[in-house]
């Protein structure tokens, strides 16, 4: 989602300040691949942290 948004910036912001030289984009960029596959990756591995929490205190009130 994060690559998604990235690359959607560069496509439409970046190209009009670059004057649509695209060797100064960098997840668009066709030598650069492996920065957006690793963005991917790692986004895609990122949990939510609240929902955790949430359990822990929706368990705590069961308990009282």
């Amino acid at each position: 989602m994060l690559g998604k948004f990235l690359g959607d910036y560069e496509d439409c912001n970046l190209t009009n300040y670059l004057d649509y030289n695209t060797n100064g984009l960098i997840f668009n960029h066709a030598n650069n691949t492996k920065q957006k596959e690793r963005l991917e990756q790692v986004t895609g591995a990122l949990t939510n942290p609240y929902i955790e929490m949430y359990h822990y205190a929706k368990g705590e009130v069961f308990d009282l």
